[in-house]
This record gives C-alpha cells, sequence and structure tokens, in this order.
C-alpha cells in the first residue's frame, strides 16, 4: 500500500523499479507492478523493434498529481544513446494508443541510457516501449540457450529447442519454466550474441556427429529479429549409432562461437520375453515403433550430464483439440508471426490478408479464424497443433495447448 508520502517498487529479478513520489497519491493506493511473460498484440511499425519486457502498472487508469519513475532495462546497441528515438504502446481497456513518440521532455518521457530507460509516466496501464531503427540504434543483444527432452529414444528423431530472446533480466528463468514443463531441459550455458542491421538475417547451422538433423540450417529474419521476445528454433535431431550425439549451432554472420553440447544416449533396452498369450501384444508394440506416425517408443530418461538412465514408454499425444485451447492460443500467437502462423495452418496468404483486415487488424480474432479454419478441414489432435507451432517456430507457445 502506497500513500501519498510515496515509495518504491522494485522487480529486483527483471531489473524494473517504479518511483512515486512524494505527494504523486491523494489517497491511499495498493498498487501493483509485473511483467508480461508475452507482449501484447500490439501491431507496430515495421521500423520499431522490442528491446524491453513489457510492463503492467495497475490499478489501471490510476492518474497521479506528479509524474512516477519507471526504470525498465533495454537490450539494444546504441552508438549514442540521447539519440535514439522511443515509442510507447499503451493499453488502458479496449483502449490502444499507438505511436507515442517519447521525448525528454514532457509527460511521458524517456531517457535513453546504455543499458535501460527512465520512462516518466502520469497514469497507469499496459506500457510497452518500442525502438524506432536509427544510425543510433543498430542492433539489440540476443540470448541464446538450447534444450533437448528429458527423455530421449534412438527409435525416433527428437526435436532441439533453440531458445532466442531479448537479453533482458529475468526471460531466462520464464524460458527454463516454460521448457520443463514440456519434459525439456537445458543442454549448454546461455550465450549472447550481438546481431547487427547491417549483417542482415541470422544463419542458424546445426551440426551433429553420430546423428542426423533435418533441415540443418534455418534463417532468422530481421524482422522476426526486431519483434524478437522468446522465439523457438527447432531442429529435428536423431542418433544414427550408439554413440553419444555431439550437437554445434553456429550463428553466422553475427557470431564466430557456438552452442556445443554432447546429448547423451543409454543403449536401448531389451525386449522384456514374451508372457503367456502376449504375442499379438508385443508384435502391435513392434508395428507402432516403426509407424512414424504414431511414434510409441521405448525410452530412456537423459540428463545434460549424462544421469542415469530410466526405461520408460512413451506414447504420441492424441488427445483431441479443445475450443478452450484455442482460444488461448490465439491470444498469445505475436502478431508478427500472424503471417507465419497462419501459412502454416494452411492458410494462403491472400485468404490470411482477407481475415485481419476483416476484423480491422484484430489479430486475436484473426488467429482465432485461422485454427477454425485449420481444424474444420480434418480430424486434429494436441500433437497435430504442437507440430504446427514447430514448425512456426513457436515451440514455446506449445505449453499453452497441453
Amino acid at each position: 500500500m502506497i500513500d501519498s508520502r510515496g515509495g518504491t517498487i522494485q522487480l529486483r529479478h527483471y531489473g524494473i523499479s517504479l518511483c512515486i513520489p512524494d505527494s504523486a497519491l491523494q489517497t491511499d493506493c495498493k498498487i501493483t507492478l509485473k511483467v508480461l511473460p508475452h507482449p501484447s498484440s500490439v501491431r507496430v511499425n515495421e521500423d520499431e523493434a522490442i528491446v524491453s519486457p513489457c510492463v503492467v502498472c495497475e490499478p489501471s487508469g490510476t492518474t497521479f498529481e506528479r509524474p512516477l519513475k519507471l526504470i525498465i532495462p533495454h537490450c539494444a546497441v546504441l552508438t549514442d544513446p540521447s539519440k535514439a528515438k522511443v515509442t510507447m504502446y499503451f493499453t488502458h481497456g479496449d483502449t490502444k494508443v499507438a505511436n507515442k513518440v517519447l521525448s525528454s521532455t514532457g509527460t511521458p518521457r524517456c531517457v535513453v541510457r546504455k543499458d535501460d530507460l527512465e520512462v516518466y509516466i502520469d497514469h497507469f496501464s499496459i506500457w510497452e516501449v518500442f525502438m524506432v531503427i536509427s544510425e543510433y540504434f543498430i542492433g539489440k543483444r540476443v540470448a541464446s540457450t538450447p534444450y533437448l527432452p528429458k527423455s530421449m529414444s534412438r527409435l525416433q528423431s527428437q526435436y532441439c529447442h533453440l531458445r532466442l530472446y531479448n537479453d533482458t533480466p529475468g526471460l531466462q528463468d520464464l524460458i527454463k519454466t516454460e521448457e520443463e514443463s514440456l519434459g525439456y531441459c537445458k543442454m549448454a550455458p546461455t550465450q549472447t550474441l550481438f546481431v547487427f542491421w547491417q549483417k542482415g538475417e541470422l544463419k542458424i547451422r546445426c551440426e551433429v556427429a553420430s546423428g542426423h538433423v533435418t533441415e540443418n540450417e534455418k534463417i532468422v529474419s530481421t524482422s522476426d529479429i526486431y519483434r524478437l521476445e522468446r522465439n523457438v528454433v527447432t531442429f529435428l535431431v536423431k542418433a544414427t549409432g550408439d554413440a553419444d550425439v555431439d550437437v554445434k549451432f553456429i550463428f553466422h554472420p553475427h557470431c564466430d562461437e557456438g552452442h556445443a553440447f554432447r546429448a547423451e544416449f543409454a543403449a536401448i533396452t531389451a525386449p522384456r520375453p514374451p508372457s503367456p498369450g502376449g504375442h499379438a501384444r508385443i508384435e502391435k508394440e513392434s508395428q507402432e515403433l516403426t509407424n512414424t506416425k504414431s511414434p510409441a517408443s521405448k525410452s530412456v530418461h537423459i540428463s545434460p550430464q549424462g544421469g542415469p538412465a530410466v526405461g520408460k514408454v512413451t506414447t504420441p499425444n492424441a488427445r483431441e483439440v479443445s475450443d478452450e485451447m484455442l482460444n488461448k492460443l490465439a491470444k498469445e500467437i505475436p502478431s508478427g508471426k500472424y503471417n507465419t502462423f497462419s501459412e502454416k495452418l494452411g492458410i494462403k496468404q491472400n485468404q490470411a490478408r482477407n481475415i485481419v483486415d476483416k476484423y480491422s487488424n484484430d489479430y486475436e480474432k484473426a488467429t482465432r479464424e485461422c485454427l477454425a479454419n485449420w481444424m474444420d478441414r480434418s480430424t486434429r489432435s494436441v500433437a497435430d497443433l504442437h507440430e504446427v507451432l514447430r514448425a512456426a517456430d513457436l515451440a514455446g507457445l506449445i505449453v499453452h495447448c497441453n
């Protein structure tokens, strides 16, 4: 509870603080400060980039007699912070205000420093700060962390998740929590790379020894890096022998070094002798092992350090997709990924554009209709939806449809 004497609220884990000066409040007020796990679906200009977390100040709509100071870290690479141009988007209820260019004077206003933003505000809402690409804003710091499933099988390919996200405090732990909820574990230390606009798109190459990778090079466009929040670049890796699989990621042309780690597999457990009357069951399991569309398999539990393996049977997720699941997912798909996501759903470009125009650029409603069209064309399972998200490099959102 903050009274007329003011005070400071801090989110130390995210490097964020809110300073309420003396006499800014006329009455006592319970103030909440939090970070949204994902940016909102607000549509930004093509020359604007996300450089900091989305901050929520509540109660929304509360106004103040004196400006409040909000400190937010950023990941922008700047040649002259004082000349950087900042745009703020704020949401209050259903009203969205776009292209609010912040100067160093007036309210709201922003002072840009090397590693953080000092924003002065006079009311509460959802605040999103973007930086305009210019000769003074030449790139951004991007963090990268690779993840692999905790439960692995030599009998089938495994998805490796390479998480790319803005290098600001707190995001690494959010991503770790997401991946662990999917049954994944961190395989190598997080690495920071500097992505400069003049070098163009980011090419990520996956090299493996004693294994095979399907589509070993992926490209992250410059526009995707502008919007980069917590992207997932997926690679399908399979062991080709009994040896451990050495994996290496190379980032070109922005970084000379990449991740390198070893995925340690235990030997496949020998099948148990058939029990009386059990021949038909074992034959059926054998057919499932070789069926790529239904990859039930004998798996082993692994750790990044190659800990003891424990046998475990995994089966494909055949659950039906619910309306509640689709509604939630539609809210989470970033507007910057709408075209890619709709394409992976089998929606043609012109049709996707017509749908978003139909809803006056409301990307949540447009995405929901695209999902409905995808559902109408065939019987879909949760596993099918997971595949679409991976294909669109949105595997981080799988957590919302489990």
